[in-house]
């Protein structure tokens, strides 16, 4: 193929390709098949060369491996107006659908979350006759079991307004199926349930790290629960999912009282539930807070060696990241965990099992950090003086 290309009235700068294209045909189709050459129209734009013959079009040869793009298009089909608003029936637009899909896909999750106490640790704990910690576990159990058994009617609920709002059933039919409001109203009476839970799980938790350091077999049990699939978060981490999902109920609440205006059909029923909610999670952000931060320090507990009692009721845990620490050899990696009162540095030790050890620590209460000269390749270096002694530690970013 050869191409050549010529600039159009000398202003513009697009310009037009001509493409010559030969074709070698076959002895019977030589005399049906001539060339024409490129001529100018009368703009002056040069045409494309090409082969014209007077066979079928099918047996022209396959110029590319592609299917013709013509070949591929479907014409659009005429939409009535009527098949419009079915459309609109089965795939609604309204903001306040997509949160009340959202308040449907969550509230699944939220079941599992608290089918992994309540079925799962609870079938695994009910393999062991004894030296278990039953007081604990039928706490626990006591707590999550009617927890469970409302969010299973609720989510039933849910489920069916919106096979209602989506078409998907002859429900719509009865009256006024896009709202989720009342639904939630309905069932807020359940808020008791989340009071006792919000007095009581704490010492379910206290109760727990203090069984998983005294019994051993319960210690055993717990760790290989934990690496089972079906428990895809440490295990207390699943203690605190109702909390958390009574700030998501007042978050969605929020969202769809700043999408309506007061004359939406569902703005009584939302504002309502509201307010009926927000007089139990007014303290939970609190409660929450203090409950996720028992959490944590029993994790790093048990994921660190040579450091007793980090579990403080007055220690809160603020951050924790990879450092490059200087020595004797040069840089070398670490781990730190910083606390509201102490700083700990560590490396991952293989054995007996991958756990941090503890290589030093710092009071906060005498500690100084200066910024200081790069040295070694290392960039962001700063030093780090603690205790009642010189006690220097020269510190770079791990980037």
């Amino acid at each position: 193929a050869q191409s050549s290309t010529d600039d159009v009235d000398g202003s513009a700068d697009e310009s037009r390709t001509s493409v010559q294209v030969q074709i070698s045909p076959t002895p019977q189709e030589k005399h049906n098949t001539f060339h024409t050459p490129s001529t100018p129209h009368h703009n002056g734009v040069i045409s494309k060369n090409y082969i014209s013959d007077n066979l079928d079009r099918t047996k022209s040869p396959e110029l590319t491996p592609l299917k013709s793009i013509k070949d591929e298009l479907v014409m659009p089909k005429t939409i009535i107006e009527g098949e419009v608003d079915m459309r609109r029936k089965k795939y609604p637009t309204d903001k306040a659908y997509f949160i009340a899909k959202e308040l449907l896909m969550t509230e699944r999750t939220f079941k599992k979350d608290l089918e992994v106490i309540n079925l799962w640790f609870r079938d695994e704990v009910s393999k062991e006759e004894d030296e278990m910690p039953d007081d604990v576990l039928n706490l626990l159990f006591a707590l999550i079991d009617p927890i469970y058994e409302f969010h299973c009617n609720f989510l039933r609920e849910i489920e069916q307004r919106l096979a209602s709002w989506e078409g998907r059933s002859n429900a719509h039919f009865k009256g006024d199926h896009q709202r989720m409001g009342d639904v939630i109203y309905k069932n807020i009476s359940a808020l008791p349930r989340y009071d006792q839970y919000l007095e009581n799980h704490f010492v379910v938790l206290e109760r727990l790290d203090t069984a998983f350091r005294l019994n051993k077999k319960f210690e055993q049990l717990y760790r290989d629960f934990e690496l089972q699939k079906v428990c895809y978060l440490p295990l207390t981490s699943f203690v605190l999912k109702p909390m958390q999902r009574l700030l998501h109920y007042q978050n969605l609440l929020d969202r769809l009282l700043n999408h309506y205006g007061k004359d939406a059909p569902d703005y009584d029923d939302c504002y309502a539930a509201q307010q009926k909610l927000s007089e139990t999670t007014l303290c939970v952000p609190v409660i929450l807070k203090q409950s996720e931060n028992f959490v944590q320090l029993c994790e790093l507990q048990r994921d660190v060696s040579g450091f007793d009692s980090l579990v403080q009721t007055d220690r809160n845990f603020l951050r924790q990241g990879c450092l490059l620490k200087h020595s004797r050899k040069g840089y070398q990696q670490r781990m730190f965990f910083l606390f509201s009162d102490i700083l700990l540095y560590t490396n991952r030790s293989l054995q007996p099992s991958m756990q941090f050890k503890v290589h030093g620590q710092m009071p906060l209460r005498a500690v100084i950090v200066e910024e200081a000269e790069n040295k070694m390749g290392a960039n962001f270096c700063f030093n780090i003086y603690g205790g009642n002694r010189y006690n220097e530690m020269n510190i770079a970013l791990n980037w």
